[in-house]
């Protein structure tokens, strides 16, 4: 039986992934192909290039705990500088003396040239980690993985990822197979999987700009249907609003795990954002627990359920028996 495992996007909401990794090395399952979007394709790359459940779940486990010690999310100062430039520039127009004006455009110039266009986080703790845990040169040993990406530009992927959680219907994600491409393309793609728009830099696969996998799959398990029997789908917020009945389950059994606790533990009006951004041991601890509890709940009820499909075969061969008897 070939199994696969979707990791959906949510920031430091990933470090839910690790319970489940947890709890499925510990009843035996070995993972054969992974899907990711976002920060569940960074944690599905770490894992597909372990040689093992059990390895794949430690090095997933070791880091989140790094994270909660060293935070990824660290300021771009060039960003910001950038951003100063482009508003030293809108203002220039509306200064009525002209030395003034002159002086504002020189400034936004100067600022410009000596800073790269790039977003306002700094991705660089994320190729660490990559890098520390990710070894290019073994990936014919790695298991199949896939990512999402969404194709276009910066205003085209913030009015998208509105549409979409809407539920408006827009552009289609793009699904790339990590293995197949060569190492640079690799971690562009990956590093696009992940780069949510203003927040991280662009990416560009093949001459076109891409971004967060998130903005339009953020639970990418299409490319996954009928290469695995079963797949495990993670969910990273409450109440998802992913519906397995409009794939073929005939090709694909679909098992999601849902969390049965709140992911959003902060409060205040901006709750959601601290919560993707929380790399908190607590937070991490919490968040790992949840994923095995709840990945734990949903191994059991599968297993019960096929002890009681056993037990009702077994009768109903035995009924046979007795009748063939007669």
């Amino acid at each position: 039986m070939k199994i696969g495992l979707v990791l959906s996007g949510g920031a430091a909401k990933g470090a839910y992934h690790v319970g489940i990794l947890k709890a499925l090395h510990e009843h035996n399952i070995e993972v054969d192909i992974y899907s990711g979007a976002s920060i569940g394709a960074l944690n599905a790359v770490i894992s597909a290039s372990a040689p093992s459940m059990a390895e794949a779940y430690e090095r997933l486990e070791s880091v989140w705990r790094d994270l909660t010690v060293n935070n990824p999310v660290k300021v771009n100062k060039n960003a910001i500088f950038i951003s100063i430039a482009k508003a030293l520039s809108a203002l220039a127009a509306s200064y009525p003396n002209p030395l003034a004006r002159k002086a504002v455009i020189a400034a936004g110039v100067l600022i410009k040239q000596f800073s790269d266009d790039k977003g306002l986080l700094d991705e660089q703790p994320i190729l660490d980690k990559f890098n520390q845990y990710v070894d290019l040169s073994k990936r014919s040993t790695w298991s199949e993985i896939w990512v999402s990406t969404f194709e276009g530009a910066g205003y085209e992927a913030l009015i998208e990822f509105v549409q979409s959680e809407l539920g408006i219907d827009g552009k289609e994600a793009n699904y790339h197979d990590l293995k197949t491409l060569s190492n640079d393309v690799l971690i562009e793609t990956l590093m696009a999987s992940a780069a949510l728009p203003l927040l991280y830099q662009t990416r560009t696969i093949e001459g076109k700009t891409h971004y967060d996998g998130g903005i339009r799959d953020n639970t990418p398990i299409s490319p996954l249907i009928g290469k695995c029997d079963v797949c495990f789908v993670s969910h990273l917020s409450n109440g998802s609003n992913f519906n397995r009945n409009e794939y073929d389950l005939t090709q694909t059994k679909i098992i999601e795990i849902r969390p049965n606790a709140k992911f959003v533990t902060e409060e205040g009006t901006l709750s959601g954002v601290q919560s993707m951004m929380n790399f908190s041991k607590d937070k991490v601890n919490y968040l790992t627990t949840m994923g095995y509890e709840d990945t734990y709940k949903v191994i059991k009820k599968l297993r019960d359920k096929d002890e009681l499909e056993l037990t009702i075969e077994n009768e109903l061969n035995e009924i046979d028996m007795l009748l063939a008897k007669l």
